[in-house]
């Protein structure tokens, strides 16, 4: 991910690192003892992801950031334990960070690095690669309430560009704090909410929803 390392300093992108092109945007795991034919684990990648801080302890859920040692991504990392008499529960959810997301743990030329990067990407040959930089310039737009050009990637003729973009407005939107700006793009989220792909629609009708 970044131009400053790790490895051979190269930029990589998600699709063509050998962990991160096995990991999903989202990940989940489901432990519950004494069932173990409903465990469910992380895929084997996620164990080579580098923890770089360190959660609160004392919290019931466990919050902390990994990141990949070959191209450098960061994915948040929830852990949750519940005590049951029948069997205790553990959880845990990955989520695949954006640079903005990320963005305490990058230098200033490496976050602009990284943008200028994701810009190329929307034209990289893999999907996984096109919808990450779809997802990543919306964060960026988002923070700078650049909503004129959300709506490009929104209109895209590129469905994983469109589909990167309605991902991480589908998850910001569940911020109440967001709610009021990702609302100015309601006009383009009516219209996908009619788009014969189901999952372009169903995304759409969610966030107008939330924003309701």
């Amino acid at each position: 991910m970044t131009d400053e390392g790790p490895g051979s300093g190269r930029y990589i992108t998600i699709a063509d690192c050998e962990i991160c092109s096995k990991l999903a945007e989202v990940e989940t795991s489901f432990y519950k003892y004494g069932h173990e034919e409903e465990t469910r684990t992380l895929p084997e990648e996620a164990s080579r992801l580098e923890k770089v801080d360190d959660p609160d302890y004392k919290d019931p859920v466990w919050h902390y950031v990994r990141r990949c040692p070959i191209c450098g991504v960061c994915y948040r990392y929830d852990y949750s334990y519940e005590y049951l008499v029948y069997g205790s529960e553990d959880e845990e959810e990955l989520r695949r960070l954006t640079p903005t997301q990320a963005r305490r743990y990058l230098s200033d030329a490496t976050y602009d690095f990284l943008i200028g990067r994701m810009l190329i990407d929307l034209n990289h040959p893999q999907a996984t690669a096109r919808h990450y930089a779809a997802r990543s310039l919306t964060a960026h737009h988002l923070e700078r309430q650049e909503m004129d050009q959300i709506e490009r990637y929104l209109q895209h003729p590129d469905s994983e560009i469109m589909k990167g973009a309605l991902f991480f407005l589908r998850l910001s939107v569940d911020d109440k704090h967001r709610r009021a700006e990702i609302s100015q793009l309601k006009p383009v989220l009516l219209k996908l909410a009619d788009s014969p792909d189901e999952e372009v629609a169903r995304f759409a009708r969610y966030i107008l929803r939330q924003i309701k």
